[in-house]
């Protein structure tokens, strides 16, 4: 694999797509205009934006790739910046990338379990909201035993991502 710029690397990976890196994308005031007639503008701590996981993420690229909101042009993970420096190979950085994927897909499968779904929340409000009703007195066992599976995937891929993606 020969990716310069990192292409290949970003669609083989798309978690910042997906919500597993934060779960919401901030606006500028153009994109607010630019983007409100196509998605759900929230309040993000007093700024505009939008919920993750990103509408315009389909089938491992950006459908609004030209036009996407300045955070998603600043955004580069650490594996793609050493790649780029040259301090790791692309097929390393694949490698590290495909590792990441498949302990956010372990970490989906098991919360599903608990009762999550892709659809409209992002992987780190959904395990926030799961850790609340594990704590909760009403959760019985089968719930319990079923979450505590789901955050020990979650911590192995916490793990991954803090090494291979965040900075």
């Amino acid at each position: 694999m020969s990716d310069a710029d990192g292409a290949a690397l970003c669609a083989a990976c798309g978690l910042c797509c997906e919500g597993w890196v934060d779960p919401d994308t901030r606006f500028t005031a153009d994109e607010v205009a630019r983007f409100a007639s196509r998605v759900a503008v929230i309040d993000i701590r007093g700024c505009p934006g939008m919920a993750q996981p990103c509408v315009f993420h389909r089938d491992g690229g950006c459908a609004v790739y030209d036009e996407r909101p300045e955070a998603c042009r600043e955004f580069s993970c650490g594996t793609l910046i050493r790649m780029q420096a040259g301090a790791i190979s692309a097929e390393l950085a694949l490698a590290n990338i495909t590792a990441v994927r498949r302990a956010a897909e372990a970490t989906a499968d098991a919360m599903a379990t608990s009762g999550w779904t892709r659809e409209g929340e992002a992987a780190p409000d959904a395990a926030r909201r799961l850790a609340q009703a594990a704590r909760a007195d009403a959760a019985d066992a089968p719930f319990r035993r079923r979450y505590a599976q789901a955050l020990m995937a979650d911590v192995e891929f916490a793990a991954l991502l803090k090494r291979h993606v965040l900075l």
